[in-house]
């Protein structure tokens, strides 16, 4: 049914054009200008409004809008609503109404004061939207992320309890043969238990550095860590992280080449940085053909930032798998054809480490093929000497 003033009130089309009201999508509700009990009674309703509520305007008319109200509805805004209109401004709200037939919907609406000619207040103009699905999809979504960062953190528990709990029994097995290896006790009969207990150990030390990777994903996971901030030489930097993979590269015959621009200091935690790097460094010995050079290098950004660039001769990484290694537990390769040991933890962790830092980790593969993975801080984190 069209929407149509009441014949008592055929003023309202004097100040409303009811033909645009009628046409509208949204809700239209138009009711004396009373803010005192029992409340302004309805003049007019579009077609939509009819539509949304379940009230024909031959039914609702002459009623006041608190028929629209029920045991949701919360009656606390009613008293802002008195207020704002009273000063001649617009109000604006939210609540749960109910429709003729009793079902509830969730309401977002605004109020605004009508004047005439002569500037004389003759109604108020609601346009209402039921809001119900949005509200719904949005707290669907909010339980989903709840549920998400409950699951993580139950992860990141169990990863920090299980990496504890065999972290002792490790060192122990570690320990004992090293004991034997070293032969620290007396010679052994037979140099056989000598090279099994060296295996021992170098597997041991293999699945202690796992551990420690697991135990810094649950902390970084947790947001757990803290930086102890200090001034950093970037060629110290590159050069202890340079270092600590010399072994791992003299035994593929990789070289590795370094250089950093001097005369400036890093601020950051020299561990975690330290840590993102030989990461880098690890994962581009790893997978550069033998034979072949690995090159660090350190130096200003133009914005004034601090890069540390890691490139390979390397198979290079698919533009799509890029963004996925950030990820934990996700390597280049996947499945059966997987050639390389790990459990995909270097980016993800090195990624962390530089985000707590301000900074980003960039990775890319260049046209002439390989890999080049950077670390790169933000200016505040760079001082001249």
């Amino acid at each position: 049914m069209t929407g149509t003033a009441l014949p008592t009130s055929t003023w309202v089309a004097e100040v409303c054009d009811l033909q645009l009201l009628d046409a509208a999508g949204a809700a239209v509700l138009i009711t004396e200008p009373r803010l005192t009990a029992p409340g302004p009674r309805v003049l007019y309703c579009n077609p939509a409004f009819e539509t949304m509520t379940g009230w024909p305007r031959a039914e609702i008319a002459g009623r006041t809008p608190r028929v629209l109200q029920g045991p949701a509805t919360d009656h606390r805004i009613f008293e802002g609503m008195a207020e704002t209109l009273a000063r001649g401004e617009t109000w604006r709200g939210e609540t749960v109404n109910y429709r003729r037939d009793g079902t509830p919907f969730t309401m977002k609406w605004s109020i605004s004061p009508v004047h005439d000619a002569q500037g004389r207040l003759r109604c108020y103009l609601a346009v209402q939207e039921d809001v119900s699905e949005m509200r719904r999809l949005y707290q669907e979504a909010l339980d989903a992320r709840a549920r998400a960062e409950a699951a993580s953190a139950a992860k990141s528990r169990f990863l920090a309890t299980v990496g504890h709990e065999l972290r002792t029994p490790l060192n122990q097995i570690n320990g004992f043969a090293e004991l034997i290896a070293e032969e620290r006790l007396g010679a052994n009969r037979m140099p056989e238990y000598r090279d099994y207990a060296r295996e021992i150990r170098e597997s041991g030390q293999h699945l202690l550095e796992i551990l420690d990777s697991i135990l810094a994903t649950a902390r970084a996971e947790s947001g757990k860590l803290d930086l102890a901030e200090r001034e950093i030489a970037p060629e110290t930097l590159v050069r202890t992280a340079a270092d600590m993979v010399g072994s791992q590269a003299e035994a593929r015959g990789i070289a590795v080449r370094r250089r950093a621009q001097a005369g400036l200091v890093l601020i950051g935690d020299y561990r975690l940085l330290r840590q993102a790097l030989v990461n880098l460094l690890s994962n581009a010995v790893k997978f550069a053909p033998p034979e072949t050079t690995v090159r660090v290098t350190g130096a200003r950004t133009a914005e004034g930032g601090y890069e540390i660039a890691v490139t390979d001769a390397g198979p290079g990484i698919p533009e799509a798998a890029c963004a996925n290694l950030r990820q934990p537990f996700v390597q280049g390769e996947a499945g059966l054809a997987r050639r390389h040991e790990g459990l995909g933890l270097g980016l993800y962790l090195a990624h962390s480490f530089i985000v707590q830092h301000g900074g980003r980790l960039a990775i890319e593969t260049p046209e002439d093929g390989g890999t080049r993975a950077a670390l790169i801080l933000p200016p505040e984190r760079v001082e001249a000497v």
